[in-house]
């Protein structure tokens, strides 16, 4: 999650000082996600007891407002150029678009409304499709990476498992009468 809100900071600081202008809000809103979580109760050590809220009219047009905001400052001079409106920039929007919606989608959570995890979702499945649309040598490592963690789970949530020697006796147990 770090790495969301750093990344506009590192590029701006690398490349140009002008990219300072999507780089900040990126900062401002995690420090309202962080202020915003810190405001639930703490549960044990490590969690908080996060209420869900009302996902309502107002949730929605926030939503839509700051989605629209953080893409049109991410695209910055693009869009006054006019080069964001030329051929062949539909994958520039869709990446912008796709980070607007996770950015957005951690405002949702920090304030507890659940659809928030849906639009992570969906922003980040956007920026997957955006990325391997582009690449497919990538997208077949980024399918490999999957499979190593997809595995690691699995072997993972295996552990419990009963052994089959185990099974087939419980089995010979349950039928006895």
């Amino acid at each position: 999650m770090l790495s969301v809100f750093a990344g506009p900071l590192v590029i701006a600081l690398q490349y140009d000082l002008k990219l300072l202008i999507y780089a900040l809000p990126y900062f401002i809103l995690a420090a309202f996600g962080l202020w915003r979580f810190s405001r639930y109760e703490f549960q044990g050590k490590f969690t908080r007891k996060v209420t869900l809220g009302t996902f309502g009219p107002g949730a929605w047009a926030l939503s839509v407002i700051l989605v629209a905001v953080l893409t049109a400052l991410h695209l910055g001079e693009m869009l006054t150029s006019g080069f964001a409106f030329t051929a062949g920039t539909s994958v520039i929007w869709v990446s912008f678009l796709a980070e607007a919606l996770v950015i957005t989608s951690f405002v949702l959570i920090a304030c507890g409304w659940r659809p928030g995890w849906l639009l992570m979702a969906l922003g980040s499945l956007a920026y997957v499709v955006a990325i391997f649309s582009n690449n497919p040598a990538l997208a077949l490592l980024g399918t490999w990476v999957f499979m190593v963690l997809a595995s690691l789970y699995g072997w993972w949530a295996w552990r419990k498992l009963p052994r089959r020697a185990d099974a087939a006796t419980e089995a010979a147990l349950e039928t006895q009468p």
